[in-house]
Order: structure tokens, then C-alpha cells, then sequence
């Protein structure tokens, strides 16, 4: 809901500031006062084109901006998206116009641009009497409308829910099917890779143990004469090592009877002539390992080769190779999964097709079944209303029948048929789209009457009619005051008019003015209390002059509204 409007240095706009409130609210006042002009500011707000010609001579820019609380839910998912904070006070919508004809669009101190302005605009306020704002002209809008009026909105919106379903199912099926053949390929690679890190079995392990073999097989003469050497020292001589350590042995144990003392070193040769032992089995087994064939150090030497290749490929390391054995058996794995996910994509996709198929042939019976009595309830409307010989209708377009296979085929958010309104505005003159209407108070009328019949207009939203009484009086102007009151009862509604039987039904009023300041005119709104109302509906009954006739007239209107007499 609008509830505060400034606007500033906006062609005679000077500086006017409105607060306004909910319920049914009437701008007046002469012609050439102003109207249009504060209508023309309203939409530069949502979005028009603006132009130099918009700032107020001898000023460096305009600026209109507006505060709107309770807004739709839509409108807070949107803004939401924008990253764009919405506290308590509500939105504050702002645009600014240079003289140079450039503007600036801010969404509660956060630069948007200008589409995206026109994208939440219609969530905020609908204008009826400038083509561009008038969302009616949208076929989405229309079918919104509708469906809503018949109550379908909770199917719609399941609908809406499968269709995403499917569409990303095929999405993710499609993305299987364009990386087949690269797939294939891939499982090829894992495969080769697989089989040969397998086949050559390496191990860190067994890597040490063939380097050290292949060490002592490439210096095994060397290896065997220092092992000779040291068996001789130690054991084969007359005077070997063993020998002597048994000899210095017996001489300690015969000292140890004449000193104490001597005992326990008898005991630690004792130690050291088994580790010598030890040394001894330890250099007979190097030793015996030396005697390998010629074939050995080869065999050796082409198992290593084979580790080193496997390393320059996978590797630095082997167990970056043996990592990269895993991951090959994890992306095989993973890719031979693929085939039963896009089997599961298919039967998934079937099943969604299916709950479409059901819920959409239900939407286009109820809309098919009840778009008549609806239609027939807004002519009745529109005949209440200057529209006497006007017939309308919904026209339901099927949408074409795919023969594309499920996978491929497109299932609309909305359902299996497109909607429009479609009017014959004179008899005889054929039915046409509504965006081929070129009066805006035929629209405008238009709009009040699908409104008045649907009762579906929001607290939080804002309707904006003007040029709505045109070419209309009496009895007739009387039936558009009463709607726009009943429509009033469940939104914000803000009308221009000049018909006195018109704004006598507003909960609030607006006198527009045009005057002189300081030499220059400026145009002024000024919101009017009971007495200044009477005074303004007298005006507009019998002229500039206002006579005591005009002003009991006036007096007389307001006491019928009242009364709730029409």
C-alpha cells in the first residue's frame, strides 16, 4: 500500500508531499490544475521514460519517491533476490531525474535499474489510463486474474511445482546425454589405467627391497670379499676373534677367584662373544644371498624400470599411484552409475509427466467450465457502467501438441492453454485483444469491473485509475463511484475524476491547485477536511462559481453516500 508520496521540482510539482491512507481516495480540481501532471509523476516512478522536460525549469534535477508498507508477498520475494533490505518502515522507492534527461532508480537506498523498477512495479500499484502501466494489457496478468477469480490458484501453483520438476529432471537427463560420448571415452581411460597399475602391482615395500637387492647384486664382488674377510677374522683363523675372546675369557674367570670384581666382565665377554656369533650368522647369510644368476639383477632391473614408469605417469610417488588406482576405481564406479541414474531420470520424469498431465486437464475444465458465468458476470458490469453494448469473453488458446519425446517436450507453469480477454467494445465491430483498446476509460472501467466481480483486490496492493468517468454522467457515473468503493473495501484505490457523483464516494479527497509563487506557477495538493470537500463537490457541480444551490447539492450527495443510498 502507498502511504507516502513526495515529489519534487516535477514540471509544476514544486514540492508536494502526501501522506495517504487506505480505503478509496479522489484527486479533483480544474482543468489544467495538475492532475495529469502528478499521474505523469506516479509513473516516471514505476518506471517510464523519462525526459528532460520532466525537471522543473531553472532546477538540476526532479526526484519522486514513495513508501509502500505491506507489500505482497511476491514483492518481498523479489526484492529479496535483489539482496535489497525491507525493514519495518517498508520500501521507499525513489528515482531521480537530471536535467539532462538521465535518472538514478533506488530501492530503499539501493541503486536498481530501470528494468528492474518495471519488474516490481506491478507489484506495487496497478495505473489504469497510461498504456504502459496498465498490467491488464499482460496476458500473464489476465490469467492471473482468472484463475484466481475461479479459485485455482492452489492447483496452479502445484502445477507450477511439477513442471519445475520435470524441467529439471530433463535438464539434468540432457546433461547425461551430451557427455555420453565423452563418458564412454573416460570410462575407457579408467579402465586402461586400472588394469595396468593392477598388473604391475607396485608397492613401496617391494620397491626398497629390489633397490637394496639391486645394490648388493651390482657390487657382489666386493660384497663377498668383505664378507670372506670378516668370517676369517672372526672365526676361520687359528687367531680369529672367537678364538681369543674364549682365551681372554678363561683368563678372567681364573682372576676373578683372586680379585673380586673380575667376575662381571667375565660375563660381558661372555655377551660380546655371542654377538659376534650373531655378526657371524648375519655375514654367512649376506654372503649366501649373493649367490643369484646373472638373471636376477635383469629381472630386477625391469621391475624397477616398470615402478618408474608407473611414477612418471601417476606418480611422483607410488602411493600417488596407488591414489590414483582408487580414484580410477571411484570414477568408474561413479560413471557406470550414470546409466542406472539415467534410467531413474526416465522413469522419474514419467511419473511427473503423468501428475502434469492430470492436474492440467483439471485446470482447463474449470477454466473451461466457468470462464462463460464469469464473463457473462463482468458484462453485466460493464453495463452498469457506460459500456452497454460491450461483450466480452476468455478466449482459451490450447497451446500446440508436442510430438516430441517426454524427455525433450516442454510442459507450461500455467497449464495447456493460453488466456486473454478479448472485447467487442460496439456491436458489430468484432472481438479484440485488450491491447488494441484505445480508450483509457474503456480499460480503466474494464479493469474496475473484473476487479468489482473477482472481490480478490489485496490490502497491500495499490490501484490508480484515471480518465476513468470519461465520457459518462448521471446514473452511470453514480455506478462507477459505487464500485470503485466496493473495490476500496479490499485495497487502496486513488482516482482522478471530474464528476462530482464520483468523488462524492471517496474516503478520502484531494483538491488539485494550481498558483503563483513568487511569480512562478506551481501546482499544490491539498488533502481537504468535510467543509472544504462540500466546497470542492460544489465546484465541480456548477462551476468556478460556487453557488448555495451547489453547495446544498453537495451536501445532499454526501448525506445519500452516507445513507448508502445511490
Amino acid at each position: 500500500m502507498l502511504t507516502h508520496l513526495r515529489i519534487k521540482n516535477f514540471a509544476l510539482l514544486e514540492d508536494v508531499s502526501l501522506d495517504l491512507e487506505n480505503g478509496l481516495s479522489f484527486l479533483t480540481g480544474e482543468t489544467g490544475a495538475g492532475k495529469s501532471i502528478l499521474i505523469d509523476a506516479i509513473c516516471r516512478l514505476l518506471g517510464s521514460r523519462a525526459s528532460q522536460e520532466d525537471v522543473r525549469a531553472g532546477e538540476s534535477k526532479a526526484s519522486i519517491e514513495a513508501l509502500f508498507d505491506r507489500l505482497a508477498p511476491q514483492a518481498l520475494v523479489l526484492l529479496r533476490e535483489w539482496e535489497i533490505d525491507v525493514e519495518e518502515e517498508g520500501l521507499i522507492v525513489r528515482r531521480e531525474i537530471q536535467s539532462s534527461g538521465r535518472s538514478r532508480m533506488l530501492l530503499n537506498n539501493c541503486s536498481v535499474t530501470l528494468q528492474q523498477l518495471r519488474t516490481l512495479a506491478p507489484l506495487l500499484v496497478d495505473l489504469f489510463g497510461q498504456n504502459e502501466h496498465q498490467s491488464l494489457l499482460d496476458d500473464a496478468s489476465q490469467r492471473d486474474l482468472f484463475d484466481e477469480a475461479i479459485d485455482i490458484q492452489t492447483s496452479i501453483q502445484q502445477l507450477n511445482m511439477i513442471a519445475s520438476e520435470i524441467h529439471m529432471l530433463q535438464t539434468e537427463w540432457q546433461t547425461l546425454r551430451e557427455r555420453e560420448q565423452q563418458r564412454q571415452r573416460d570410462i575407457d581411460i579408467w579402465k586402461y589405467q586400472i588394469k595396468e597399475i593392477e598388473e604391475g602391482n607396485p608397492s613401496t615395500i617391494e620397491e626398497t627391497e629390489l633397490q637394496s637387492k639391486k645394490s648388493l647384486l651390482q657390487n657382489r664382488e666386493k660384497v663377498h670379499s668383505l664378507c670372506e674377510n670378516l668370517l676369517q677374522l672372526i672365526v676361520e683363523k687359528d687367531d680369529s676373534l672367537i678364538s681369543q675372546l674364549k682365551e681372554v675369557e678363561r683368563g678372567i674367570f681364573d682372576l676373578a677367584k683372586f680379585r673380586e670384581g673380575f667376575a662381571e666382565f667375565s660375563q660381558k665377554l661372555a655377551d660380546w662373544r655371542e654377538g659376534s656369533q650373531e655378526l657371524v650368522h648375519n655375514v654367512e647369510s649376506l654372503r649366501q644371498s649373493l649367490d643369484f644368476d646373472e638373471g636376477s639383477l635383469d629381472e630386477i632391473e625391469m621391475r624397477l624400470e616398470l615402478f618408474q614408469r608407473l611414477k612418471k605417469k601417476y606418480g611422483p610417488t607410488l602411493e600417488d599411484v596407488q591414489k590414483q588406482l582408487e580414484e580410477c576405481k571411484t570414477q568408474l564406479a561413479s560413471s557406470l552409475n550414470l546409466e542406472e541414474r539415467e534410467q531413474q531420470l526416465l522413469t522419474q520424469t514419467h511419473r511427473a509427466v503423468e501428475r502434469y498431465e492430470n492436474l492440467a486437464q483439471e485446470i482447463t475444465r474449470a477454466r473451461v467450465a466457468r470462464r462463460e458465468a464469469f464473463a457473462s458476470r463482468v458484462e453485466n458490469e460493464l453495463h452498469q457502467i457506460a459500456m452497454e453494448k460491450c461483450r466480452f469473453r476468455i478466449n482459451l488458446r490450447p497451446y500446440p501438441i508436442s510430438d516430441l519425446p517426454e524427455m525433450e517436450a516442454e510442459y507450461p507453469l500455467y497449464g495447456r492453454e493460453a488466456i486473454a480477454f478479448e472485447i467487442e467494445p460496439n456491436v458489430g465491430e468484432g472481438f479484440r485483444e485488450l491491447s488494441r483498446i484505445a480508450s483509457g476509460g474503456e480499460l480503466s472501467r474494464l479493469m474496475l469491473a473484473l476487479k468489482v466481480v473477482s472481490q480478490k483486490g489485496h490490502d497491500e496492493h495499490t490501484f490508480i485509475f484515471d480518465e476513468i468517468d470519461a465520457g459518462i454522467g448521471g446514473r452511470v457515473a453514480n455506478q462507477v463511484g459505487e464500485r470503485l468503493k466496493r473495490l476500496a473495501r479490499s485495497a487502496q484505490v486513488l482516482c482522478v475524476t471530474h464528476l462530482p457523483q464520483v468523488a462524492v464516494f471517496g474516503d478520502h479527497h484531494y483538491q488539485v491547485q494550481k498558483t503563483l509563487k513568487h511569480n512562478r506557477t506551481i501546482t499544490v495538493v491539498l488533502p481537504l477536511d468535510e467543509e472544504k470537500r462540500i466546497e470542492e463537490l460544489a465546484r465541480m457541480i456548477s462551476g468556478s462559481e460556487i453557488t448555495e444551490t451547489a453547495l446544498q447539492h453537495a451536501r445532499e450527495l454526501r448525506e445519500q453516500v452516507e445513507a448508502g443510498v445511490s
